[in-house]
């Protein structure tokens, strides 16, 4: 059986993967450069990916492609929730709890809800 790791940057085909595909993406990580700039917006890096093949493809992010609100990213998220050491009902628990803060008379749930819960 190969060893299971957990690999957030793995895209959309979730968060565990087998020894194998991690290591396919730790390679493609060491070729690809991301600049932040000073004077350059949030959000607006520069990439770079080295090909195999020795080509060098670049494309720069104006800002708006990478900002989303909080409910964008709870949707994005949830891929890898599978792979998260707190159950599914748990993350949904997080996600509305932090989407409720301003309402919320303290932050103490937040971090709560971090923690696995045994059964």
């Amino acid at each position: 059986m190969k060893q299971r790791s957990t690999l957030a940057a793995y895209g959309d085909t979730g968060a565990t993967m087998d020894s194998e595909q991690a290591a396919r993406v730790a390679a493609l990580q060491s070729r690809i450069e991301v600049i932040g700039t000073v004077g350059r917006d949030c959000f607006a890096p520069r990439l770079t990916v080295a090909l195999r093949d020795g080509r060098r493809l670049t494309k720069e992010y104006d800002g708006r492609e990478l900002m989303w609100d909080f409910a964008r990213d709870a949707e994005i998220l949830r891929r890898f929730v599978p792979g998260l050491p707190i159950a599914a009902a748990q993350y949904d628990r997080l996600v509305e709890t932090i989407a409720n803060l301003d309402a919320a008379p303290s932050i103490e749930e937040v971090p709560r809800l971090t923690i696995p819960q045994t059964p």
